[in-house]
C-alpha cells in the first residue's frame, strides 16, 4: 500500500485541464514540473483521485482520441459529417457510468502504489479499451447520422408534389453511381449507399431506378451508366436521353 501522505497523478500534456477538473473536485493540490510531465499532489483521496483523473481522460483525452481516430479511419468522409458525429458523441464520452467506469480502473494504482500516470495507464492498460470504444462510436455516429439522412430522402420522395423535377442526371456505374441536378451536387447519396436496410441484396442501379420512378422528373440524362438501367427506367415511362458524350444503353 502507498503511505498514507499524498499522491502523485502527472500528465504530459494539458495540465490546465487537469488543473481545472482537480478545481471542480474541490481537490486540494500543489503542482511542479519535472523533464517530461507536470506532477499533482494531492492529500491521500484514492476514490476523489481516481474520479477526476477519470473525468480528465473523458472529457479532454478521449473526444482528442475520438477526432485523431474519425480524422484516420473516415478521411474519405466529408469532413462536416465527421465533425458532426464528433460533436454528438462528446456527451455519450462523458456520460457518469462510463466515467465511474473509468475511474474504477484507475483505483487500484493509487490504493497499491500512491501514485498515477495518465496517460502511463492509458499506454499500457487503458488504451486498447478506450481506443475500441472512440471506434464504436465513431462507426455507430456514421451509421446512425446516413442512416437518418437515407430515411429523410426515402420519406421525401412520397411527399406528393405537383410535378417532378425537370431534370435529373444519372451518372457512373456500381458504387460510383450518382444522381445531380445539372450541374449540381451530388443528391441522395446516403440512400443509393443502402443505409435503410444494408442486409437487403439491391444493388446500387436498383435503388437508382426505384429513387427515379418516384421522383418522376420530366427528363433524365445519362452518361456512362449501364444498358440495363436505361432500358428499366424506359420501361417505367421516364424520358431518358444521353448526356455529354455516348449514353451507355442508348
Amino acid at each position: 500500500m502507498g503511505a498514507q501522505g499524498q499522491l502523485a497523478i502527472s500528465v504530459e500534456t494539458h495540465p490546465s485541464e487537469f488543473q481545472r477538473v482537480l478545481e471542480r473536485e474541490r481537490l486540494v493540490y500543489t503542482v511542479f514540473r519535472s523533464r517530461q510531465r507536470w506532477v499533482f499532489l494531492t492529500e491521500y483521496v484514492p476514490q476523489p483521485a481516481a474520479q477526476a483523473a477519470s473525468h480528465f481522460v473523458h472529457q479532454v483525452l478521449l473526444p482528442e482520441m475520438l477526432l485523431e481516430h474519425l480524422d484516420s479511419r473516415y478521411a474519405a468522409v466529408d469532413p462536416d459529417d465527421r465533425l458532426q458525429v464528433w460533436k454528438q458523441s462528446l456527451p455519450l464520452l462523458a456520460q457518469p457510468p462510463l466515467a465511474r467506469g473509468t475511474a474504477a480502473l484507475l483505483l487500484p494504482e493509487l490504493l497499491q502504489h500512491g501514485r498515477l500516470s495518465i496517460l502511463g495507464w492509458l499506454r499500457f492498460r487503458g488504451e486498447r479499451f478506450l481506443r475500441s470504444l472512440v471506434g464504436e462510436l465513431a462507426r455507430t455516429g456514421l451509421q446512425q447520422l446516413w442512416l437518418e439522412r437515407a430515411l429523410e430522402q426515402f420519406l421525401g420522395t412520397l411527399r406528393p408534389v405537383e410535378e417532378g423535377p425537370e431534370e435529373l442526371w444519372v451518372e457512373g456505374q456500381g458504387r460510383d453511381l450518382v444522381i445531380r441536378e445539372p450541374g449540381g451536387p451530388p443528391l441522395y447519396r446516403e440512400f443509393l449507399e443502402g443505409h435503410l436496410d444494408p442486409r437487403v441484396p439491391l444493388e446500387r442501379e436498383d435503388l437508382a431506378a426505384g429513387l427515379l420512378k418516384a421522383l418522376g422528373p420530366r427528363r433524365i440524362r445519362l452518361r456512362g451508366t449501364r444498358p440495363e438501367l436505361a432500358a428499366r427506367l424506359r420501361e417505367a415511362g421516364l424520358a431518358v436521353e444521353p448526356g455529354d458524350g455516348p449514353e451507355e444503353g442508348a
